[in-house]
């Protein structure tokens, strides 16, 4: 639990530009573009790439830390120790895929739900206990290759909702920890920044831990 703490206090830094302006997420996305293509056109062939693996997620929703960040500041949340209470999250378990691209960058997708409730940033409730699926796509840029045991990652990608009746689309960024365990096998501990894009979601970050195997040994 604590390196999952430690992902989430790493997220605030890498994310706090995000709160600002629309013109500061645009940098950020630019540099991570660029960040990909360099590691592609540098990556070397001698080191692995991921084979297709399949993986279980255990995680959590937090809407409530990102509303009050937005609301006052980082820097003032922290302080006052209202980021990341177990009180304000909502468990949920996904199922997610991962392939490598080149030995530093990998696909990565997730499937994920979970039950609470939903309000939108603009104050409009959807429901209470209700299921929230969401589903994403994005890319791990890897510190590290997979032959080294603990891999610093940042990822960035795109995904969308569904809460009830309602559809929405999000843009999850965020920083990770591969550790590897076994041969092809992987625990990720992930802490992510979602960021509304259209009028029926909601900014909020979500934690989770999972394993990750190959396809091929199964």
């Amino acid at each position: 639990m604590k390196l999952i703490f430690h992902g989430m206090n790493l997220t605030c830094y890498f994310c706090r530009y995000c709160f600002k302006s629309n013109l500061n997420m645009k940098k950020l996305l630019l540099c991570f573009t660029l960040s990909l293509i360099v590691l592609h056109l540098f990556s070397q062939d001698k080191n692995p790439v991921k084979a297709a693996s399949l993986g279980v997620n255990f995680f959590f929703n937090d809407f409530k830390s990102a509303e009050i960040i937005r609301s006052s500041s980082l820097s003032s949340t922290l302080l006052k120790k209202d980021f990341g209470r177990n009180s304000q999250m909502s468990p949920g378990l996904g199922i997610s895929f991962l392939k490598g691209i080149c030995s530093q960058v990998d696909f990565a997708a997730m499937l994920g739900g979970s039950f609470l409730d939903y309000t939108t940033a603009n104050g409009k409730a959807l429901g209470t206990s209700a299921f929230l699926l969401e589903v994403d796509a994005s890319l791990h840029a890897k510190l590290l290759p997979d032959n080294y045991l603990i891999v610093p990652y940042l990822s960035a990608g795109v995904g969308f909702s569904k809460y009830k009746g309602y559809y929405g689309a999000i843009m999850p960024v965020g920083v990770g920890l591969q550790i590897g365990i076994y041969k092809d096998t992987f625990i990720l501990i992930d802490s992510q920044y979602r960021i509304k894009v259209s009028e029926s979601t909601n900014y909020h970050f979500l934690h989770s831990i999972g394993i990750v195997g190959s396809l091929e040994s199964l």
